[in-house]
């Protein structure tokens, strides 16, 4: 936690993240995330759902820092720091303390890949937008490393999240975005477990110890994601005696006890912001009417997002508070905005009140196939009736969720290495497959462009000769694989080899048996 006390003062001018972090580039260009809204300020009351309650927010002049939104899967890894003196195993205590450790971070980060926001089509459909998956490796280069450190080295704080390496800066009028693909996460690992000098010196109780392994990986994740600490003064104007938003899991809110270690819709809104899933052509305006300044206001029921306009003309609206305070589900007044794990949150469609974390209903599906690419479930809680689209997973040909049987068209190639590269089916399914040449393609006995990928390759890679031996394997037509994979094709069975019905065979084997 503690995000923006380190970052915030390393980027108070563009200047000073230019000296901090390396920076790839710089650009000027569209960005989803870059709406034209402005924001009310923040009050004091959580359970005042008035005029001024903000959530997350951009506005102009300031910096977004996050992860760039074309990253679909955020990787990490824990890491020990010999050189800070850090293990993961606490002194004194026994490996499984520091396995239990970071096994109760990671299922606290994980919690984001339970997390969908809910776009509206103009069709009357919901698009279900998948936020974010998070996975661990563990080698190789991740988008996040994760330290373990004490109490003393981060001054008291349970963890604290920077960007690292090279960023790219995106700019325009309306705000500067930070793209940081790589992270570094410090833990404060002498507040996760009972018998820590550090948890009985402050008298942190069991209750506080599971908070905090419940909440603290989520949250940190919340920042990678480009969410700032809501009760920090730059947001709230708030001193630490001030803090009060412990119903959101970016917020602080006393007592400490109470604070959220749930993922509510308030952050899933400012993630779908960041993630371009929330743009400015998804405003749902509500019109409050004529503010101070002369003019009308209007704010988004989705983002909160605050607009003024001297006139209503091209406006599309609803009438702010027109709920009238009623926020059952049967009063028509509720839509569903997200889900998180099996249930929807739903939020009224006439004013800021959305359900409590504890009332979020559970999804009553049915589920039935839409297209080759989707299906749809219709969803009827307490007679809300609303139908969501979704994307088929299809690992196997079959889609997991509606058992539609999808046969894979692949349409996109990723070169691998000299002998192999990815296929990417529309469905999102990949395959890992030998390169295939045409044989009328080849040059000068040596080279040609794989019909997949487009690579250039050299057949001979790997001092593999192309002229065919005893022991190749060929087909009727001719077709044959090379020592190295790579498939040589006649042109007669090119189609045959893309339905995966092409019979080789040993070219020197009495039985001609076959692969």
């Amino acid at each position: 936690m503690k995000f923006k006390k380190r970052l915030l003062a390393l980027i108070t001018t563009l200047a000073v993240v230019l000296h901090f972090i390396g920076v790839t580039a710089i650009q000027a260009f569209a960005h989803e995330a870059m709406l034209d809204v402005n924001y009310d300020d923040c009050i004091g009351d959580i359970d005042d759902d008035g005029i001024n309650e903000m959530w997350y927010f951009l506005e102009n002049g300031s910096y977004c820092v996050h992860i760039g939104h074309e990253t679909d899967t955020i990787t990490y890894r824990f890491v020990d720091d010999p050189a800070a003196g850090y293990s993961w195993t606490p002194s004194g205590e026994s490996s499984a303390v520091g396995d239990e450790i970071k096994a109760a971070y990671a299922a606290s980060m994980q919690k984001w890949n339970n997390v969908y926001f809910y776009s509206y089509n103009t069709d009357g459909t919901i698009t279900k937008n998948k936020l974010i998956n998070i996975i661990e490796i563990t080698q190789g280069d991740a988008n996040i490393t994760i330290y373990p450190a004490t109490s003393d080295e981060l001054e008291g704080n349970v963890a604290l999240t920077s960007p690292i390496g090279s960023v790219l800066l995106i700019e325009n009028d309306t705000i500067t975005h930070i793209h940081a693909p790589t992270w570094r996460m410090d833990v404060n690992i002498d507040v996760f477990y009972e018998d820590s000098p550090t948890a009985s010196l402050v008298g942190l109780s069991n209750m506080d110890i599971n908070l905090i392994k419940s909440r603290t990986g989520a949250h940190e994740i919340g920042h990678v994601l480009g969410l700032m600490d809501i009760d920090y003064e730059n947001i709230c104007n708030a001193e630490e005696s001030e803090w009060h938003h412990h119903e959101l899991l970016m917020g602080y809110g006393t007592p400490v006890n109470q604070r959220s270690d749930n993922i509510t819709y308030k952050d899933i809104a400012g993630v779908a912001i960041t993630r371009g899933f929330h743009t400015e052509s998804d405003h749902k305006w509500l019109y409050i009417g004529l503010d101070s300044n002369g003019k009308h206001k209007f704010i988004c029921s989705i983002c909160n997002g605050v607009n003024f306009a001297d006139s209503l003309s091209g406006y599309t609206y609803n009438t702010y508070n027109a709920c009238g305070g009623n926020h059952t589900l049967p009063s028509g007044n509720m839509m569903a905005v997200a889900s998180y794990g099996t249930s929807d949150y739903y939020k009224c469609k006439y004013c800021r009140y959305v359900a409590p974390f504890d009332n979020i209903e559970a999804q009553n599906y049915s589920i039935s196939p839409y297209s080759d690419d989707y299906h749809i479930y219709t969803n009827n809680v307490d007679g809300l009736n609303y139908v969501v689209k979704e994307a088929h997973s299809s690992p196997n040909g079959t889609c997991t969720v509606c058992g539609r049987t999808h046969s894979h068209s692949y349409t996109r190639y990723t070169y691998i290495d000299t002998s192999l590269h990815r296929a990417t089916c529309s469905c999102g399914y990949t395959v890992t497959e030998a390169h295939y040449v045409r044989r009328a393609d080849i040059i000068d006995n040596r080279y040609a462009k794989c019909v997949g990928c487009k690579r250039l390759l050299d057949l001979n890679q790997g001092h593999v000769s192309i002229i065919m031996g005893n022991n190749m394997l060929v087909s009727a037509n001719g077709s044959y694989i090379l020592s190295n994979g790579i498939v040589v094709l006649v042109d007669e069975d090119i189609q045959a080899y893309l339905d995966g019905t092409l019979i080789f065979y040993n070219a020197n084997s009495d039985d001609n048996e076959s692969r």
